[in-house]
């Protein structure tokens, strides 16, 4: 007797990148790189009419045709409906029907006593114009007992405060933003990492980053390990630079339960390249081949288990319209600059402590414009003259510095003193009649006051992008 066809599942082999609408972003490029033959691991999607059809049946039409208007919604009311709505889904139990082909599928693709990473992937997610990626859930070394119980948080994360705050920001009608759960086998790599197919930290098209740790990649995307950097050239595949990073811990599945944990590293392994020159050229070639064929630059996934590799996400880069960083290529094979010479920069005020190791490119990614966008609210709150420099953070030898020139003439001499603990001091102190300090410290009570009074409204204005630049790498590269 033939099997009738399941109504809410598709397999990775099923799919391509044109099935965004039925499986999200990330479920779609599963299933186009499945179809063109690149190393992914066994999967299926659990689509997102089924998504629909939960969501008719918990009754929450009536609770979600309050995001008509969101704009005109205050923070707390959002918070609130964000609350009834998750807890809603958690709640209400899955259709039976839907839940038989859940399991069935599992068993059938992932095996019955096989470990998943189950993972959110929205309809409107990973398109090159906005990146949606870390704004729902991801759970790793998932059971089929605990399946359908983290199908329903995956669900629920849709409807995060921030995940609101984020459509909301970036003009996306909530009632059209549906959401699928990707469901793989998990990969128990031995290294994983991520690659850029080209270079985000100068754009330079002939240049790819891949940056690996030992484990689970969950060691690299949560920022508990600094991950060892290669940058290398595409057009005759040379290592340009590499920073072998000191690789104390690494994430581990336990031998209990779902998630990571992070374990010890061996004292021998901690300082030894995750990646031999061989692993490297060989990454490098399947990076080529899915760049290749997306035609697009990519922000890709990927673990490695015995001697082969595993494609886990690809998705477009969506960051390289910003203005390369300069780098200079004189200075080594290990270093990076992006600083005017012409300013004074800083790694005072309590910066080194908290910033005491060279940074990935990744970390990077995060911390620049975290604090360039800060240090530009802070000025514009202050003065409305023109910034002599548009840059607030600099990366020297890896090093986060910060523009001295800016914060001299943005605060005043008390503010300063925590960037005083130098001999010559006096040599780069600003040079201010009293009546002219005076201003500027009125000005700066005056600005903290503002600033605090209208803390609330912006803080939930700004920190969805903040965020998604933090969960854009928050992916669970176990299974992606």
């Amino acid at each position: 007797m033939r099997e009738q066809p399941m109504m809410f599942i598709k397999e990775f082999g099923q799919i391509d990148i044109n099935s965004i609408q039925e499986v999200g972003g990330k479920g779609a490029s599963l299933g186009e790189m499945t179809r063109a033959g690149l190393p992914v691991p066994p999967g299926y999607c659990i689509t997102a009419g089924a998504y629909r059809q939960f969501v008719s049946r918990a009754g929450l039409a009536e609770l979600l045709a309050q995001f008509a208007e969101p704009s005109t919604m205050k923070n707390e009311d959002i918070a609130l409906l964000a609350q009834e709505i998750s807890q809603r889904i958690l709640e209400t139990p899955l259709p039976e029907e839907l839940e038989q082909e859940i399991v069935q599928a599992f068993t059938q693709i992932i095996g019955h006593g096989s470990l998943a990473a189950v993972r959110s992937s929205a309809t409107a997610e990973d398109l090159p114009e906005a990146s949606f990626a870390g704004q729902q859930e991801s759970y790793l070394n998932i059971p089929r007992s605990e399946l359908l119980n983290h199908i329903k948080q995956c669900w629920a994360s849709l409807w995060t405060e921030r995940a609101i705050h984020y459509r909301i920001n970036n003009g996306f009608d909530h009632r059209q933003v549906y959401l699928a759960v990707v469901v793989q086998q998990m990969v128990d790599s031995e290294v994983s990492g991520v690659a850029f197919s080209v270079n985000p930290m100068n754009a330079k098209e002939n240049e790819m980053v891949i940056e690996s740790v030992w484990g689970l990649g969950e060691g690299i995307v949560s920022g508990k390990v600094t991950p060892d950097h290669y940058v290398i050239n595409k057009q005759n595949d040379p290592l340009i630079r590499y920073v072998i990073a000191d690789k104390e811990k690494m994430a581990v599945r336990p031998l209990h339960g779902s998630g990571t944990l992070f374990a010890e590293v061996a004292e021998a392994q901690r300082q030894r390249s995750s990646l031999s020159q061989k692993d490297i050229l060989e990454l490098t070639e399947l990076i080529k081949r899915i760049e290749e064929h997306y035609q697009l630059p990519q922000d890709i996934e990927w673990a490695k288990t015995g001697n082969r590799y595993y494609i886990l996400q690809a998705r477009p880069i969506t960051t390289l319209d910003k203005a390369p960083v300069q780098v200079d290529e004189s200075i080594g094979e290990s270093e990076f600059f992006n600083f005017d010479p012409e300013l004074e920069w800083t790694n005072l005020g309590g910066v080194k402590e908290r910033y005491n190791k060279p940074s990935s490119v990744l970390g990077w990614s995060i911390l620049e414009p975290c604090d360039t966008e800060g240090g530009l609210y802070a000025y514009r709150s202050i003065s409305k003259k023109e910034l002599p420099s548009p840059l607030f953070a600099a990366n020297i030898y890896g090093y986060l510095y910060l523009n001295f020139t800016s914060l001299k003439s943005l605060q005043p001499l008390k503010m300063l003193e925590p960037y005083a603990a130098v001999p010559d001091w006096q040599q780069f102190a600003p040079k201010r009649a009293w009546f002219q300090e005076l201003t500027l410290t009125i000005g700066s009570i005056k600005a903290g006051n503002k600033l605090i009074k209208s803390l609330a409204k912006d803080f939930y204005a700004m920190l969805p992008g903040y965020l998604d630049k933090i969960d854009k790498y928050k992916k669970q590269p176990g299974a992606g």
